[in-house]
């Protein structure tokens, strides 16, 4: 990283960090902003390792990448995204490969999710497509509850504990 020349002269990546919702601290360090997101767009592409305390909405391409957040992660539904990810909710529309850890997670219409999902709860929406190893995290031993749990639309071709909400009652 480049030293500042003066007060008002700021590098690249600092005005970049600032638009994401952080500011470099006097050492180089990103602090965050608190209630702020990190957006990643859909013209963006990332690979690498992010470690943040904010909600992370990623609608761009994410490969070979590790994302952690002590917040929620959101995939949009025109996001691809290759990565292990660990956060408290992770809600996901797009297409998702990689090891997900989270104390929920969302797997909503048009959602494809392939991989490995440790969690505590989970919901699977309707025309939501579902080929991974389920992990329960509340489990004692945290032992492998299915091997894969596969889960396409309403046809669910391996029962486990999985959860679902009833679809809503028409009128209500």
């Amino acid at each position: 990283m480049t030293a500042m020349t003066s007060e008002n002269q700021t590098t690249g990546i600092q005005r970049i960090v600032r638009a994401m919702g952080g500011w470099i601290n006097g050492t180089g360090a990103l602090r965050e902003q608190p209630g702020t997101e990190l957006i990643l767009g859909s013209d963006t592409w990332f690979s690498g390792h992010l470690r943040c305390r904010n909600t992370v909405i990623i609608e761009g391409m994410v490969e070979n990448a590790l994302i952690e957040t002590s917040a929620n992660i959101i995939i949009a539904e025109d996001a691809r995204v290759g990565a292990d990810l660990t956060a408290q909710i992770v809600s996901i529309r797009g297409v998702y490969s990689g090891t997900l850890t989270a104390d929920r997670a969302e797997i909503l219409q048009g959602a494809e999710v392939h991989g490995h999902v440790h969690v505590n709860t989970i919901y699977i929406d309707e025309n939501a497509v579902m080929k991974a190893e389920m992990f329960l995290l509340g489990s004692a031993d945290h032992r492998h509850q299915a091997s894969p749990t596969e889960i396409t639309s309403d046809v669910i071709t391996r029962t486990t504990d999985v959860q679902t909400r009833p679809p809503p009652e028409i009128g209500a």
